[in-house]
């Protein structure tokens, strides 16, 4: 709710004594109209040399009550007994005074009461809010920027890691099965093949090296997920998108999977950031609270980290009392710099962040800028080694991984084409050609003629053999099975005879089948019998000489009984 909203809702009597303290008048020689007074009021309380007035006449307490409920919740507003308490810490004073401290700004117009999940906050309207927390940010900056900006060495990070990974991950569960424990968690050895993948082997906790010795015992320390991380946010991410699914156990990557590798980059970012709020951070009102500091920091303004938690600190509530560090250090900068939003630095003095120009853009809601260009081309070598950059468009990415498995991660990716990749390509539905046109092209350079061939001399395999479900009807004799061959009401519903007493029926219309036997006379036994390793009978099968039956060709026959074979067809075994 924006001010001028909020003021309308306050009783004509406030808002009269609000324009006299304020000392707003309409233009000369024109009547004030009550209805007017809020749009005045907003306009001129809105104004920086207005909102800096205020601020110089507050004393402690109001100062602190006020940064409180600017930044509490990333600007949504705070419990009253929370605030209350806040205040206390903010000054370092044990008073009973808070609701009387909120309600000098209250008077002002600055501040209003709410209500929400049965309790009454404080909260802030949303574009006082930000004008105000533009305000303390500088006050803040003045703080925590650092003064050594010449010798900051800032660390480098693919911000463009965390699509790729997804992609990587989505396509890897369609390679093999990936299953899950009863707590629903990847096992440990899978786990470490996916990091590796990642580039991440035997480094799943940390995303852009040390903040300090401290940070570094309390994120040995701090709960985590069912994985490490980027492992648990590639996962929860997948999860929470439906881009995969749990069927008996095991992770299977469903049809949005491939809709996503194909999404604008910059809609992707934002799903991201999303969920990123709503299953990190949402819950935790103290971390929204610096998050909404970080935003009111000027681009390009590096700040100096140790200085900021300090800072901070004390806004953190008594439930968080001395952990509000770790929590920054574990949920907001490890994932604002995993999704390139953050960059981090290193000077004599410690570490220093800012945000990014896509970081900014993205937190703020502003147009994407400053993001990667992903690439749709690759090298491939006579050796079936294709040399990938890890900026690879995922819509390549995806029907890549289908045919190549990787083998180094890396700036320059290196997967390799086998026999086995190009098998799994074909069992996913891909044929020769697709798959050789895929490697045509992308490729920065010709396709090696031996990589073509031995792509379609591998591929030239697939299929030669077959397996089908038939479903039979089984006979006692050859004699019946003669006989209902010859039957005109039965002969419709057999589709050929796989043995002298083994016909094959059509599934579809068992139930007029049944009718049928039934008219005609014959007492079928009830039930569907799974075949094994005996017959209906219990006699083992015994194998025949390929033979051919009407529209079938079938590679071998099985028969019930030795009697039933002719002669020249029965085996040496003496059977």
């Amino acid at each position: 709710m924006n001010l001028a909203r909020c003021l309308g809702s306050q009783p004509q009597s406030q808002l009269r004594g609000l324009a006299q303290q304020y000392g707003v008048r309409p233009p000369a020689g024109e009547a004030v109209d009550s209805a007017d007074l809020p749009e005045l009021l907003a306009a001129h309380l809105k104004k920086e040399e207005t909102l800096r007035a205020i601020l110089e006449q507050l004393d402690e307490s109001e100062r602190a009550a006020l940064k409180v409920i600017t930044f509490a919740g990333g600007g949504s507003g705070v419990v009253m007994e929370q605030c209350h308490q806040r205040i206390n810490q903010l000054t370092g004073r044990r008073r009973r005074n808070g609701a009387q401290v909120v309600a000098g700004l209250i008077g002002r117009g600055l501040v209003y009461v709410g209500r929400a999940n049965y309790r009454q906050h404080y909260y802030m309207p949303s574009d006082l809010q930000g004008q105000m927390a533009l305000l303390f940010g500088q006050e803040l900056l003045n703080r925590v920027a650092s003064r050594h900006l010449e010798e900051v060495v800032t660390q480098t990070h693919d911000s463009y890691a965390v699509i790729r990974w997804i992609c990587q991950f989505l396509a890897q569960i369609r390679k093999e099965d990936i299953e899950l424990t009863q707590s629903g968690a990847i096992y440990r050895r899978a786990q470490r093949q996916l990091l590796r993948m990642m580039g991440r082997e035997g480094d799943g906790s940390d995303v852009q090296g040390e903040l300090d010795d401290e940070v570094s015992r309390a994120r040995e320390n701090a709960a985590t997920g069912l994985h490490p991380d980027p492992l648990d946010f590639v996962f929860d991410y997948c999860r929470s998108r439906d881009l995969c699914t749990i069927d008996d156990s095991i992770l299977t990557a469903t049809g949005k999977a491939a809709e996503w590798m194909r999404l604008p980059l910059n809609e992707r970012r934002r799903d991201l950031l999303a969920f990123w709020r709503e299953a990190r951070v949402s819950w935790d009102v103290d971390v929204q609270a610096v998050l909404s500091v970080l935003l009111t920091l000027p681009g390009g303004a590096w700040v100096d980290l140790r200085a900021l938690f300090r800072e901070v600190e004390p806004m953190a509530s008594d439930l968080f009392r001395g952990s509000l560090r770790r929590r920054l250090e574990h949920k907001v900068v490890r994932y604002l710099i995993l999704q390139g939003l953050l960059e981090i630095g290193e000077t004599s003095q410690g570490p220093v962040c800012r945000l990014s120009g896509l970081g900014r853009s993205l937190l703020t809601g502003a147009e994407t800028t400053d993001d990667v260009t992903p690439e749709d081309q690759f090298f491939v070598q006579p050796n079936f080694e294709l040399l990938v950059p890890s900026r690879i468009d995922t819509a390549v990415l995806w029907r890549l991984e289908e045919i190549a498995d990787l083998e180094k991660p890396d700036w320059m990716m290196a997967y390799r084409v086998t026999r086995q990749s190009v098998y799994r390509a074909l069992r996913l539905g891909r044929r020769a050609s697709d798959i050789i046109r895929l490697l045509e092209e992308h490729s920065r350079n010709d396709l090696p003629q031996n990589v073509a061939f031995s792509v379609s001399d591998w591929a030239s395999a697939y299929g030669r053999i077959k397996f089908a479900a038939a479903f039979t009807m089984q006979c006692d004799s050859s004699t019946l099975a003669d006989e209902l061959m010859a039957s005109r009401s039965v002969r419709e519903f057999i589709l050929g005879r796989l043995s002298p007493t083994v016909l094959i029926v059509d599934r579809e219309r068992f139930d007029d089948l049944l009718q049928a036997l039934e008219t005609e006379g014959y007492m079928p036994s009830t039930g569907i019998i799974t075949l094994r390793t005996e017959n209906p009978w219990g006699v083992p099968w015994t194998m025949i000489e390929p033979i051919e039956f009407g529209p079938l060709s079938l590679g071998v026959a099985i028969t019930e009984t030795a009697e039933d074979i002719p002669p020249r067809s029965r085996r040496r075994s003496g059977r």
